[in-house]
């Protein structure tokens, strides 16, 4: 029953992401404050990351973390699963500011271009995750 679900979700995010379905995802209106950057390249990234990857601040305009998200809690078996995927999701958040800043602007000016094709990577390497451990269980 799980592998169904996932197959529906997956396939539905691969429509959403190709603008064939428009449906609102969940977001958290509220912006990071300044203060949190005021903290430094290091800590305030880190905790951009954090806020941004559990959601307690922004939102996430690609569908990939919510279909990894969902599948979660389909397919976990306890409480460390989905915490890891949080800390992993806001890890890998707090590493793009530390990118940014190492960067040319040329070079942000050529990821901004391509930001569509980094999404739907994502959610290749998502939904390829999803059905493979949902095959293996």
């Amino acid at each position: 029953m799980a592998t169904a679900v996932l197959l529906l979700l997956v396939f539905g995010a691969v429509l959403y992401e190709a603008g064939v379905v428009a449906v609102h995802l969940p977001e958290n209106r509220r912006l990071v404050p300044e203060y949190v950057f005021a903290k430094g390249r290091t800590l305030g990234a880190l905790q951009f990351g954090f806020e941004l990857g559990t959601g307690v601040r922004t939102y996430v305009p690609a569908v990939a973390p919510y279909v990894l998200a969902v599948a979660l809690v389909l397919v976990s078996s306890d409480v460390t699963e989905p915490v890891a995927a949080a800390f992993g999701f806001a890890a890998g958040r707090a590493i793009v500011p530390w990118a940014w800043l190492a960067t040319t602007p040329a070079w942000q000016a050529g990821f901004a271009e391509r930001a569509s094709i980094v999404r739907w990577l994502a959610l290749v390497v998502v939904a390829f995750g999803v059905l493979s451990s949902s095959l293996v269980r």
